[in-house]
């Protein structure tokens, strides 16, 4: 399996987020029974999101985790690239 990296990680935490918000909105229009189902899919939706942002959201050289953000594309742990041009 290929190892998810920090850029895709980043943006696979925004979707999720994303979709938890539209599943929390469609939540609070919708009657009692489906609106419990949606807020507790969406809290799962959030759940995996945080999950994977603590995993791989991860400097690929010294394994630490990148905090909030990266400056100018280097770790702020290690001062090494982030990502690697193509």
């Amino acid at each position: 399996m290929k190892k998810l990296g920090p850029d895709a990680a980043i943006l696979l935490f925004f979707t999720l987020l994303l979709v938890s918000g539209v599943l929390f909105y469609y939540g609070t229009q919708q009657a009692s029974p489906a609106q419990e189902w949606l807020y507790t899919i969406a809290g799962l939706v959030v759940a995996v999101a945080l999950g994977i942002h603590l995993i791989f959201y991860r400097c690929p050289h010294c394994g630490r985790h990148l905090d909030r953000v990266w400056v100018e594309g280097y770790c702020p742990h290690c001062g090494k690239k982030i990502l690697d041009d193509k």
